[in-house]
């Protein structure tokens, strides 16, 4: 019986045609082979193979010289390495790849912790005389190598830094192990100088970042009782709305979202963007009510060059293109005019878009999801939106509750503002006293969760404590915010905070916003039509 792991026999097939054996062979079928032309032609292209002769197992190495080719004998492979040998027909061209390619650059010693191998690629960091060293002690000729360690600990070292020649490198030390006892070990470069291993550590930043993102959505997300759609609530009505994404999301078809300012129109958006197969495509959004029409077709569209006077000479891309495999999201689309609603219209039926100056088409594969404050019969007979574009964008519809209709959502999105507003202040999330959540669900809420979120931020930053307490929510600070006699006792509610709204607080959000009353309106929560009739209250 040949012994395990040891070269049992050597066969030089001179190209001559003559045959000579190299010591006495272990078995002598083995000199047989040479007779078989077919083993010996699947040898040569394989190079390595595997040979069964009763109950030993052969591994068989074929060497090429100038003479002719060498056949190597050795028993004592692994089940793993045979299962390798016998299963890959390129076994012996792996070998060769992971001992000769730069990006596997290894050094291996023995049990005594002395050199025995350095890969070609390696030895270009050490010396050009470096097989001369080997035999020596590992320490003596790799500089600050722990690789013996290894031998000693019989674990792993992964991704550890060292310095060779004067650069950082990323190696990965590991034992080699024969019956369970260590009889060596290998160490590997994974990164190598300091472009690699910067570009490997701000890629490892980055992960770090998009995790620790996900971990704090998810905490606040717990801590509210919400879901992946990000829409906030237990209420039949957000119960239903999460339903109704659900059901649209999938559907390539394009989507109106109607509600009261302030209802959660883009929120809504998004999660059907989320849900959709076009999530891996660009979300982009536009809001058109903020610019004056003329400069609609230009956000939509873009622009050439040279199309706009003291534009870009570049040229433009439009938001429609940006959006080409994604969502675009348009807010208020009563803001359109019939003639941008119809070559928008055009864009989308024929997936592509010129931009303004320009007959060159350019795609624009979009699903469009828009959103209006009005009702949809009334976008119908009002004429304030094109049949044929409402008819595109109203295929599929979801309709948003006001918050004052859904009062048993107030306090998991009161709690929602505060864990997230922590968040971003690196402090300890408030809780909401009972009083506090009896007082926020007993108001009316016109400017709806926008104006809750806003409620919330000043009640963060206003309380004393580790709680939010009615008197939080209530006048304080110089300046009503619900407006004195509007306390949780209160029956008329936020509806009387608002009326009570100070004239002063009007005005101080029309001059931020430059006299723009649509701004101003939004930034305070409340519709148009009510900051209207606040002036005149405020005139007469």
């Amino acid at each position: 019986m040949a012994k395990r792991g040891h070269v049992v026999g050597a066969i030089m097939l001179a190209k001559s045609g003559d045959v000579a054996v190299f010591g006495p062979l272990s078995d002598p079928r083995l000199g047989a082979l040479v007779l078989d032309r077919r083993w010996l032609a699947d040898l040569k292209k394989r190079r390595i193979s595997t040979l069964a002769l009763d109950e030993v197992v052969y591994t068989v190495l074929g060497v090429p010289t100038e003479a002719g080719d060498l056949l190597l004998f050795s028993t004592g492979a692994t089940e793993a390495v045979l299962q390798f040998l016998t299963g890959v027909d390129i076994a012996y061209d792996v070998f060769d790849h992971l001992v000769s390619e730069p990006a596997n650059a290894m050094t291996v010693i023995n049990r005594d912790g002395q050199l025995v191998y350095v890969s070609p690629h390696h030895e270009a960091l050490f010396t050009d005389r470096i097989q001369e060293e080997f035999g020596r002690p590992v320490r003596d000729v790799v500089e600050n190598t722990q690789l013996d360690r290894v031998l000693g600990t019989g674990k792993d070292e992964f991704g550890v830094l060292q310095h060779i020649d004067g650069a950082p490198r990323l190696v990965h030390r590991s034992p080699v192990l024969r019956d369970g006892k260590v009889v060596g070990a290998i160490g590997r470069i994974m990164a190598d100088g300091p472009e690699t291993l910067n570009t490997l550590t701000h890629r490892v930043a980055e992960l770090e970042r998009e995790v620790s993102h996900l971990r704090a959505q998810t905490a606040r997300r717990g801590a509210v009782g919400t879901d992946d759609l990000g829409l906030i609530g237990s209420s039949a009505a957000t119960a239903a709305l999460r339903a109704g994404i659900a059901k649209l999301a999938p559907l390539a078809v394009g989507v109106l979202v109607h509600g009261e300012s302030g209802t959660g129109r883009f929120s809504a958006a998004q999660a059907l963007h989320a849900q959709g197969p076009r999530r891996d495509g660009p979300f982009v959004p536009v809001c058109l009510s903020t610019l004056p029409d003329t400069l609609h077709e230009v956000e939509l569209f873009g622009h050439a060059d040279g199309a706009i006077p003291g534009a870009d000479h570049r040229g433009a891309e439009g938001k429609l293109a940006s959006a080409h495999g994604g969502v675009l999201y348009i807010d208020e689309i009563t803001a359109l005019t019939p003639d941008v609603q119809g070559r928008l219209l055009a864009a989308l039926q024929r997936r592509q878009v010129c931009r303004i100056g320009s007959d060159r088409p350019r795609d624009a594969d979009v699903r469009l999801i828009a959103a209006t404050t009005n009702a949809p019969d009334l976008l119908s007979t009002s004429g304030a939106v094109h049949a044929g574009f409402l008819n595109h964008v109203s295929t599929a519809q979801i309709s948003l509750t006001a918050l004052r209709d859904r009062a048993e959502d107030v306090p998991a999105l009161a709690r929602f503002f505060l864990t997230e507003m922590a968040g971003r202040a690196r402090q300890p999330a408030p809780d909401l006293s009972d009083e506090a959540v009896t007082f926020l669900t007993g108001q009316a809420w016109p400017g709806n969760v926008r104006q809750l979120r806003a409620e919330i931020e000043a009640a963060f930053f206003a309380c004393d404590g580790e709680t939010i307490q009615a008197s939080d929510l209530m006048p304080s600070r110089g300046r009503s915010r619900l407006v004195k006699g509007a306390g949780p006792s209160s029956s008329r509610g936020l509806h009387a905070a608002m009326d009570a709204l100070g004239m002063d607080l009007i005005l101080e959000a029309l001059e931020r916003c430059g006299g723009n009353k649509k701004k101003a309106a939004a930034q305070l929560g409340i519709s148009r039509s009510y900051l209207y009739k606040r002036l005149a209250e405020g005139q007469a």
